[in-house]
Order: structure tokens, then C-alpha cells, then sequence
């Protein structure tokens, strides 16, 4: 009858509403750019961050979902959990031929993980690829290339009519990425390698350097970091677009955002950790210790953090990197650190969850 629609109405709608106060509530609770799994530590480094709170936006998003959505309803489900919540995590499939993208600077040993996934018990557990090319000189009879997608040495750009939900990826803040590839010889921006006189870097230092506990370090009175940034302004931009990292001309940034969640799948450096256990929740297979070492450390991690003059050098290269502003990158940036907390929170991963799992291998 129309009064028992009007009650039902009336019960459903006072419902939505003390749905959407608690989730008010909670959003209310996050501190500025960090998320609710972010440890104390990393919360109160928050104060000052000019990017807007990515996960307290998503916390808006869903109470104003909860005001918003159609008020119709068929009455109650009988299907299971997971059938009738499309926020329930999927069980973890397979990644089918995985296209790998390397972006400079973003974590080379990823490629370490994509092996381990994709060639299973083939190869030894503690296997760790620092470049595919010698990978597959040692196992490519156990597991060979045309189990991939692409897995090459490089950074090849991601060629158009690429699936994307093949492609695999690690994305990097921009000046930390910048900041990373000034530390290692200026690497890909060849006009300024040339001018430094460090073509075949690390074996040749770059002119102005300084050798630290056996490691050559970038003075940045010499050689600016900004500079080098600005060499390769739109790196990550460029390479989902189809060009080279350091090329040249306008760089369509709308394009590049469009396909950050098309990708299969997409980590976060800063991150790595949870990277690692976002991609086996989302794709299976065993949570091995090789996938979670740094081949390739930076100068700090190398050089020792406690050097004053090491720190005294990047201290003040990191100081001038502010001044980049970096539009293009960031706005990338910020769409991949956007779908990576909600597949956080998708997949109910926490850092205690993670670390457990890191600790077990």
C-alpha cells in the first residue's frame, strides 16, 4: 500500500542520513595528506603539505555518495557478501603477461617483482633482477620472455595500443624522482652529462663533484638540480604518452592522467612497502624477501645518512628543487597516489597487515 512505501521511504532515508553523519565523523578525523593507516610519525610530518588531502577527499567522495545515491531499492539480498558489496576485495587472479613500464627513477627493483609473479617456483626464491636483459641471459630457459608482456632493460615509453589493464608501473614524486636521478650522474639528461664530462658516470665523475666514502656526489653550486629537472620536466607525462622521458615539445598531461586508472596495476616508491602487498592482493603469489630489497640505493643509503657533508649537499640540492614547480608531473602524481589509497582501503591493507607479511617471508 502507499503508506507502508511512505514508512519504508521515510525508515531508509533516516537511515542514509546517520550513515553519512559517522562517515562526516571519520572523514573529520584525518589529518592533512596522510591517511588512516599512517603511523604518528608520519602524520605530524603533514603540517605544511601544500597537496590537498587526497584521502580525506575520497572520505567526502562517499558521504556524498551515501546523500546521492538512488533511494529505490529491491529490498534486502540473499547473495553473498562479496556478491553484493562491489566493495568487497575480489579473490587475487593472476597477472596475465604483465607490460612493464619503467619510468626513471622510480624503482628499478620492481622488475624483481614481476619475475617472481609471473615465473612462480622456475626460478630460486631469492633471485633479484637488476635488469631484465641479465635475467633472462641467466633463466630464460625457465622462464622465458614470452611469458611478459614486455619486460625489457630501458625505458622504453609505453607504445600506443598497449592494453593498459597489462601494464605495470611505478610512479615517483616528481622532485623526489628528479632529486634521485641528479644523484646518479644526472641521468637521462645527456646534454648536461656531456657538459660535466661524465658520459660514462659512475665510472667518470661529473665536474664540480665530490667523492664521499667512495661515491661521487653532486655539489649543487656547480651543478644545478633545477636545471637538471627542468631537463626532464615531464618525464613520467611524456613516457605514458608514447615518448621518450627526456623529449621535447608539449606534453599532453590531460592524456597521461586519463590512463593512470586504466593501468593494471600502479605503486608508489615513497610506498614501496604497501606497493608490494597492494600488488600481491591484488594479484596472488607469495610474498618473497627479495622482492622488498633496494638494488640500487640512493647517494644517503650508499654514502651513510650520518655523513655532515653528504647532508649539507642534498640538503641544499633538495632546498633548490622546491623552486620547481613540476605541474605537469604532478598532476600524474597525484591521480596515481589518488588510486592508490582507495585500493588500499579497497583491499583492507594496513601497514601492520603489510609488515606482518614482509616479516613472514
Amino acid at each position: 500500500s502507499s503508506s507502508l512505501k511512505v514508512l519504508w521511504f521515510r525508515s531508509l532515508m533516516a537511515a542514509r542520513a546517520t550513515q553519512a553523519i559517522l562517515v562526516l565523523a571519520l572523514c573529520s578525523t584525518l589529518p592533512c595528506g596522510c591517511t588512516p593507516i599512517a603511523s604518528a610519525s608520519q602524520a605530524s610530518s603533514c603540517s605544511g603539505h601544500k597537496r590537498v588531502n587526497k584521502q580525506h577527499d575520497h572520505c567526502l567522495l562517499q558521504f556524498a555518495t551515501v546523500l546521492t545515491e538512488p533511494k529505490e531499492s529491491a529490498g534486502p539480498s540473499l547473495e553473498s557478501p562479496s556478491a553484493s558489496n562491489p566493495s568487497e576485495p575480489a579473490a587475487p587472479g593472476p597477472f596475465e603477461k604483465p607490460f612493464y613500464l619503467h619510468i626513471p627513477k622510480c624503482g628499478s627493483s620492481f622488475a624483481t617483482v614481476l619475475a617472481h609473479h609471473v615465473c612462480g617456483s622456475a626460478i630460486p626464491d631469492g633471485v633479484a633482477v637488476q635488469e631484465p636483459s641479465s635475467f633472462f641471459a641467466n633463466y630464460e630457459a625457465q622462464c622465458p620472455k614470452s611469458k611478459f608482456g614486455r619486460f625489457e632493460s630501458g625505458h622504453d615509453p609505453l607504445p600506443d595500443g598497449t592494453p593498459l589493464h597489462t601494464v605495470a608501473t611505478m610512479l615517483r614524486e616528481p622532485r623526489s624522482r628528479a632529486m634521485s636521478g641528479y644523484e646518479d650522474g644526472l641521468h637521462n639528461c645527456w646534454w648536461m652529462k656531456e657538459r660535466a664530462s661524465c658520459m660514462h658516470f659512475p665510472s667518470e665523475s661529473c665536474r664540480g663533484d665530490v667523492l664521499l666514502n667512495g661515491r661521487w656526489v653532486r655539489d649543487p653550486s656547480v651543478t644545478d638540480p633545477v636545471e637538471y629537472a627542468r631537463c626532464l620536466e615531464n618525464c613520467t607525462v611524456n613516457m605514458l604518452t608514447g615518448k621518450l622521458c627526456d623529449a621535447k615539445g608539449e606534453a599532453d598531461v590531460e592524456a597521461a592522467v586519463r590512463k593512470v586508472d586504466k593501468l593494471g596495476f600502479v605503486g608508489l616508491t615513497q610506498e614501496w612497502n604497501l606497493s608490494i602487498c597492494l600488488f600481491h592482493a591484488k594479484f596472488g603469489g607469495p610474498f618473497l624477501r627479495s622482492t622488498t630489497r633496494n638494488l640500487r640505493p640512493g647517494a644517503t643509503k650508499a654514502v651513510g645518512s650520518d655523513d655532515a657533508k653528504l647532508q649539507a649537499l642534498t640538503s641544499q640540492a633538495r632546498g633548490r628543487l622546491k623552486s620547481w614547480p613540476a605541474t605537469g608531473e604532478m598532476r600524474v602524481y597525484d591521480a596515481a597516489v589518488d588510486r592508490f589509497w582507495r585500493e588500499i582501503e579497497h583491499y583492507q591493507i594496513s601497514r601492520e597487515s603489510c609488515q606482518s607479511q614482509i616479516n613472514a617471508a
